[in-house]
Order: C-alpha cells, then structure tokens, then sequence
C-alpha cells in the first residue's frame, strides 16, 4: 500500500491494487423487517442464505432512499448505477460508487472460466486530519518523534483522527450508528460547475463505451444527454486522451467524492459546511482488452484529486478485497501472498477445489503497476532503474503521476488480478515521500 506524507492540492493518477481491511460494527436495538439494526450494520455475511441478502439490501435501498431525499437539493449527485464488463475473459458487475462485484452476487462475481473469483472489491483512501478534541471516539492527541504533544501557533494542544473513505457493503462499509447514513464515497452526475456531466441522472445505468441505443432516442442508453457534440452531430464517448475514443475494447467511466462522509467534526471546504469526508474526488476507469496476451486482465484506473481547501497529510490510496476463489460458496479455505519480487498480491484455493465439481479454480492477483514513489529515500521505489523519481526531479518532470492496476491470470488454469494500493494526491509542487507495497489480510 502506498503512503504520502504532506499531501499538498494535487492530482494524481493511479492504476490500482488491493487490500483487505476489516470494518468495524456499530449497534443499535432498532427492529427492522424482522431483523435488529445492528444485523445490518454488520454487513453481508458469507454464510447468508439468499432471504438474508435479500433482506440486508432491500434495508440498504431504504437508506439509500431516505438519503436521496436529504441529498435532492444537491443536483450533482447521481443514483446508484451498475454495468457489467465483459469485454474479454473476465465478466463482473461495476458498480458507480467505486465496487467491484458485491455481496451475494453469484453471476458476476468476477467470472474468469466459468468461475468466481471476488465478493467485493473497491478503492480506499485514509487520511489523517485535525478534529476538536473529544468529537469521536478514535480522537487522539498528536504527538511528535520524541512522543511530546503537538501545539498550534497559539499553543493550543492538537488532535486527529484518520478518516477513512471507502464505498464498500462488506463488512457494514462505513454507516451511522443509527443505521440511517451511508458514509463513503457518492457517484456524481456532473463537475463542480455544471459543464461536464460523468452519468445519466435518471438511468440505472452506469455508463460505458460500448452501450448501445435501445429504446431509439438516438443516445446510447446509460449515456448522459451532454455527452452529445454538436460538431460531429453525434453522442461521443469521453475518451482519458480525447473526446470520442477509447483505445480498450471496453471501457467503463465514473466519478465519486466523499461529501457525505460525515463520522468526523472535520470541513474540508470552508465556503460550504455542509460537505465533509476529505474533500477528495476520484475518477475511475476501467479498460478490457480481447487481445490473447490481455484477455484475462481488467485494468484499473484512479485519477485522486484533492478539490478541498486544505492540504492533506500522510494519505494513503489503496484497494479493499475479498477473493473468494472458485466461488462464494468455496471461500473458507482461501489463501493469500504478496511477491515482493513481482509486486503482486494473489490468492488460491488451498485444496484446489471450486463450486463446481471436477473444474480447478486458478490463482487470483492484484498487481500495482505504477504510482508515485519517495522521492527522498535514495531507492528505486517501484524498481524501474530510477532513483529518487519525482515529478519535479527532472525524470518526470512536468508528467502527472499514474499508478496502474489489473487483474491477470497467468497460464490457462491461473488467474491473476493486478492491482495494488497507491497512495496520495498532491497539486501543484509534489515532492512528497511515498512508500510503495500493498497490503493484504485474509478474511477472519
């Protein structure tokens, strides 16, 4: 996983990878649909029959209703959407607010030869930021190398907390004690100002590159009405290089921010109050190939910007994961390495077994393949014969900095995902150290 310390305003570019973190339950004595608060606010179950899953996400549509209602005066938010890549070997559900697949799914679940290989994945950043003292129970007082009390100009004593942002149903994600709010990342429909919109507002379509129109009002269905452009006379695709292209042979495109994580008393944007989280925005991409040497890769991309008027310090930008190799019925004997050598995180059945008698599952990896790196530690962080690489050290200078992930599977019977954490978004003057490895703890 990778950390940056003194995150400044800055834009960052990654392509991915994963971890797997542990969420914590929150409880409440509230009886819903048969069920108390606090069996929801514990998340989906690998041991859930189907009336469970059914019943936790009817709940979930719920909260995401009452939090529709709260959220309809803010127009740039959009609803939750879903699409289904498959565009090569591998089939899965994409889901607008950041997930790949999720709990309870069996059909789409990261499909590679006819087996499943992931519950849910999806993109985390965490933070450290100053709250007032006293304002949550994970509050500490900050301290320097020597353990001494960190003090403002003023010789007020400061406290933090780390906020995490994550867009996740496992493991409760992150949700209100109350069980009434989500707290996590939001899909939006349109930027800050209106001019480009990311998602049909109305659609229950996640939008990608290869939608077709299918009730004949001329627009690709799950296409946004200002994706249309008036010189060519047609709807066009927002390529990442220019408008109308895509170099995969499919593509998926969203945007998410994090406004709506309210669990601590900190304001990124002093101008609106009623925004919280981080203040951070990510756009996400994810590209398919048909070709035999990419047939078995999803590629993962993270484009991490700071919009918010405070820097931020010592971030981390990283993937949550839960593999269930050969199935979701078959996850309990799952096992988990990280190669340092390869940079790769993957995982494997330990008895070779799958849900489907007689078919062996393959190996299941997360590869980073690009993202900043220290540029003070005199090492080559992502070993690429650089030392010291920077965006300002003249190696790369005047580049925005990438950090790659996909999914891969290495021979016929193996399956390999690559994507790995990478960390930190800075704007304008990037000379920030970061610390390169992903992380990865198997489920308990």
């Amino acid at each position: 996983m990778l950390n940056i310390s003194g995150y400044k305003k800055l834009q960052r570019i990654f392509i991915l990878s994963l971890i797997i973190l542990v969420g914590n339950g929150l409880f409440a004595q509230e009886i819903l649909h048969g069920h108390l608060v606090s069996w929801y606010l514990k998340g989906p179950q690998e041991d859930w029959n189907q009336r469970d899953f059914n019943d936790y996400y009817n709940w979930q549509e719920e909260v995401y209703h009452s939090m529709a209602k709260k959220m309809s005066g803010d127009p740039q938010l959009v609803r939750r959407q879903k699409t289904i890549m498959n565009g090569n070997k591998i089939t899965t559900e994409i889901w607008n607010y950041g997930s790949i697949s999720s709990p309870g799914n069996r059909t789409t679940d990261i499909i590679w030869e006819k087996l499943g290989y992931g519950y849910e994945f999806g993109p985390l950043i965490v933070a450290e930021v100053e709250v007032p003292k006293g304002s949550h129970r994970d509050v500490y007082m900050k301290r320097d190398e020597q353990g001494n009390p960190i003090t403002n100009a003023d010789g007020d004593t400061l406290y933090g907390a780390w906020v995490i942002t994550d867009g996740l149903v496992s493991l409760d994600g992150e949700v209100s004690p109350d069980g009434k709010d989500r707290w996590g990342f939001d899909p939006l429909a349109w930027n800050d100002d209106f001019t480009v919109p990311y998602a049909d507002p109305v659609s229950d379509r996640m939008p990608n590159s290869n939608d077709r129109d299918q009730d004949g009002d001329g627009r690709p269905d799950g296409w946004p009405a200002g994706w249309y452009n008036e010189n060519l006379k047609t709807y066009v695709w927002p390529g990442a290089l220019r408008q109308g292209s895509t170099n995969a042979d499919l593509e998926v495109l969203c945007v998410v921010d994090d406004r709506n994580n309210k669990e601590f008393e900190y304001y990124p944007f002093s101008d609106d109050l009623s925004r919280k989280g981080l203040g951070i925005e990510v756009e996400c991409r994810y590209y398919q190939w048909a070709n035999p040497l990419a047939e078995d890769i999803i590629f993962l991309v993270y484009k991490v910007t700071n919009k918010s008027d405070q820097d931020l310090h010592n971030v981390t930008f990283g993937m949550w994961g839960d593999p269930h190799i050969g199935g979701p019925s078959n996850y309990i004997d799952d096992l988990s390495f990280f190669d340092r050598g390869i940079n790769m995180v993957y995982a494997w059945d330990a008895d070779g077994l799958s849900d489907v008698v007689g078919r062996y599952p393959g190996y299941f990896g997360y590869k980073f393949l690009e993202s900043p790196g220290d540029p003070h530690d005199g090492i080559d962080n992502d070993e690429d014969g650089l030392v010291d690489e920077s965006r300002e050290n003249g190696i790369l200078k005047k580049m925005m900095w990438v950090s790659t992930v996909c999914l891969i599977p290495v021979m016929k019977e193996r399956m390999m995902v690559c994507p790995r954490p990478v960390t930190h978004l800075i704007s304008g003057n990037p000379a920030n150290p970061i610390s390169n490895g992903p992380t990865w703890m198997n489920r308990t």
